[in-house]
């Protein structure tokens, strides 16, 4: 009769660890870009309110301009004027990448674009997005209110870098169509 060995069993053998280092791999990796991508949608949602802040900041101090002052402001830098006034602090120059910030008027600013340099795509894109369905939520808004509307907004590449353009519409009630 052939006697069985009873041992008890005291270690793992290498394909049981084999096996939990790899789930363990599977999991940081998954976490990992999970985390990369909470991170982007956080910057994007940041993007978008830096966007709706400056146009606040602009609707007060465009309604608070005489025509002259208006036309004084034309195809100029406004992020510099709501600064120098306190509407906004220097942090509005950078957005939530660390890119370089612009706001120009066009014309006898009843038209101004906020720019975001050298964006990631995905995170443009997200923000792109944002910002479109709030302007479709906005373009129920009241006729006659000094409210500027968000026209467009874009992802465009600009020679390398992604850009994200806002073009905001002024209604400046009765100085609508002044001319300069």
């Amino acid at each position: 009769m052939l006697q069985r060995s009873h041992y008890s069993r005291k270690a793992f053998t290498l394909i049981e660890l084999m096996l939990v280092i790899a789930v363990i791999v599977v999991i940081i990796i998954t976490a990992t870009r999970l985390y990369q991508q909470d991170k982007e949608n956080v910057k994007a949602n940041n993007a978008v309110q830096q966007v709706l802040t400056i146009k606040n900041a602009a609707d007060h101090y465009i309604a608070n301009l005489s025509t002259a002052d208006l036309c004084k402001l034309q195809s100029k830098e406004l992020l510099d004027h709501l600064i120098n006034v306190g509407l906004l602090t220097d942090t509005y120059r950078t957005s939530p990448w660390g890119t370089h910030v612009s706001v120009k008027t066009v014309g006898a600013a009843q038209e101004y674009n906020v720019y975001m340099y050298s964006l990631p795509a995905n995170g443009c894109e997200k923000a792109r997005e944002q910002l479109e369905t709030f302007r479709k939520m906005g373009s129920e808004r009241v006729a006659g209110t000094t409210e500027s509307e968000i026209d467009k907004v874009t992802c465009d590449a600009v020679k390398d870098p992604i850009r994200l353009r806002a073009f905001i519409l002024v209604n400046t009630g009765a100085n609508t169509g002044m001319g300069c």
